[in-house]
């Protein structure tokens, strides 16, 4: 008989045994969970830092095309303005 048979056939024989190893079992199946909801938490954790960082950047890259948008509206009027000022060269209407 090998020893996982020795060990069912006392289990069998001796009911409180059997209620202890299911104790033992069960808490240690509780206690593997409680580990892994640990290691969830600390991963969901550091996401959620991750997703904070993103969500600064996007806001921090907004800002920077508004500005953007606001240095090419900026630059187009400074454009058509020394565009308008050339109009007048361009026909010949100014003197040398």
């Amino acid at each position: 008989m090998s020893f996982t048979e020795k060990i069912i056939e006392e289990i069998k024989q001796n009911p409180e045994l059997a209620e202890q190893l299911a104790k033992i079992l069960n808490i240690e199946t509780q206690r593997q969970i409680l580990e892994e909801q640990k290691s969830i938490k600390e991963y969901l954790a550091l996401i959620s830092e991750e997703q904070k960082k993103f969500t600064e950047e996007m806001v921090q890259l907004k800002e920077q095309e508004v500005k953007l948008g606001e240095e090419q509206v900026r630059l187009r009027e400074d454009f058509n303005s020394m565009r308008q000022e050339m109009v007048p060269y361009q026909n010949g209407s100014k003197a040398r």
